[in-house]
């Protein structure tokens, strides 16, 4: 089993019209919603049936309010939503996500004024995908491979692996290429250079014992 915690990317925040709620208390409202921050978290399991792995992901929301809900909502009126409750920890976990799933949190404000039930704010967010190649013999030694990592931004299947696999090798066989390259140039600078050093130094070897010998007569 394995499990992470990372900082959730938010892609977008949405301000809702706050109605006949006073504006000054809708501020209020909204700013305590955005000092709420989402983490995820996920445990690596089996299917059962398939055997195959996939990730399990959970969302814990921190810095609750108490004049605030905090859901994910399916359908209100049928009371088919979850929520983040609020609690002393100011903190909740809600469980069941899956990979690459869009998370839409809506923040209600939850107070005993024109506001209450008012839609403060929503937020959308985007859990990354499960990467079913990380563990392939090829990623052992090849970390910096995109599709290396157990979590990806983005769905691939066989075919997007190995394209994106072979492309990465090509690109590492340049960047070899250019190393011995470079590696050969500076070889030749040294020696060039050690030549010229050479010359000089035969040079100055000569005129001095020209000078030592004219002098000698």
């Amino acid at each position: 089993m394995k499990k992470i915690v990372l900082i959730i990317l938010l892609i977008f925040t949405i301000n809702v019209y706050a109605g006949n709620c006073d504006s000054n208390e809708f501020k209020r409202l909204k700013d305590l919603a955005e000092k709420i921050e989402f983490t995820y978290d996920y445990d690596i399991k089996k299917d059962e049936n398939t055997g195959y792995e996939y990730a399990d992901f959970s969302v814990t929301a921190v810095n609750l309010n108490k004049d605030l809900k905090v859901m994910i909502i399916y359908d209100y009126y049928k009371d088919q939503y979850s929520e983040f409750l609020y609690n002393k920890d100011l903190k909740s976990t809600l469980n069941g996500f899956v990979s690459g799933e869009n998370v839409k949190i809506t923040f209600k404000a939850y107070t005993s004024n024109d506001c209450s039930n008012k839609t403060i704010l929503t937020k959308n967010i985007k859990l990354p995908y499960y990467n079913y190649f990380y563990e392939e013999d090829f990623c052992k030694d090849n970390k910096s491979f995109k599709y290396c990592n157990i979590l990806i931004d983005k769905d691939i299947n066989y075919n997007d692996y190995i394209n994106a696999k072979n492309t990465y090798l090509s690109s590492e066989e340049e960047n070899n290429v250019e190393r011995i390259t470079e590696k050969n140039n500076s070889n030749y600078i040294y020696i060039i250079i050690g030549i010229i050093s050479l010359i000089v130094f035969i040079i100055t070897i000569y005129f001095l014992f020209k000078r030592k010998e004219k002098n000698s007569l």
